[in-house]
């Protein structure tokens, strides 16, 4: 080999392992998608929130969060059954993800099928017991379904674990109201 053909051989290597590495740092991971699908949430862009979720699930159809994110939004533009759907895909890809048990309780509460809503909130209690606000939301559905003790003893268990001051008195004239 010429010592031209040999530095044209290095010179190609070089451009192809650079190409590769810039091509490394430039490309979209589904984490970075979910990220962002996450902040869009936070900001209320649900619709773009959407799109990113829908990326990183292209990416990586396996990801239980990007389902989850997506879940959240839909739940957040008032589409209960996508956020069911979605929830329920992300519960079957990672069956200890609290926040995907609570999306979907959160839908089924507001599709009034309050024994699946309990369900998925005691399942979400569970996984994560010291979130005082899971309570609460189990005590609405027991509420929505009738059950006055249950709702009364998930908002008292809601009231031990948090410090919020302003929940806290809500919560008592909800317990005031379910004991007349």
């Amino acid at each position: 080999m010429t010592n031209r053909s040999y530095i044209i051989l290095l010179l190609a290597l070089l451009l192809l392992v650079g190409g590769i590495l810039v091509g490394c740092g430039d490309s979209d991971t589904a984490q970075q998608h979910i990220e962002e699908s996450l902040n869009l949430n936070k900001e209320g862009y649900y619709n773009e929130a959407i799109e990113e979720a829908n990326k990183a699930i292209e990416l990586d159809p396996e990801l239980a969060e990007a389902y989850n994110s997506r879940a959240w939004a839909y739940g957040q533009r008032g589409q209960w059954d996508l956020t069911i759907a979605d929830a329920s895909k992300a519960i079957q890809l990672d069956d200890e993800l609290a926040m995907a048990y609570i999306n979907r309780g959160w839908a089924y509460s507001n599709k009034k099928k309050w024994d699946l809503a309990i369900a998925d909130y005691s399942r979400a209690i569970d996984l994560d017991p010291s979130n005082d606000i899971l309570y609460a939301d189990r005590a609405m559905a027991y509420r929505g379904k009738g059950n006055k003790a249950e709702a009364i003893a998930d908002f008292e268990k809601f009231i031990s674990l948090t410090d919020d001051q302003q929940l806290i008195q809500v919560v008592k004239q909800m317990i005031d109201e379910l004991s007349k």
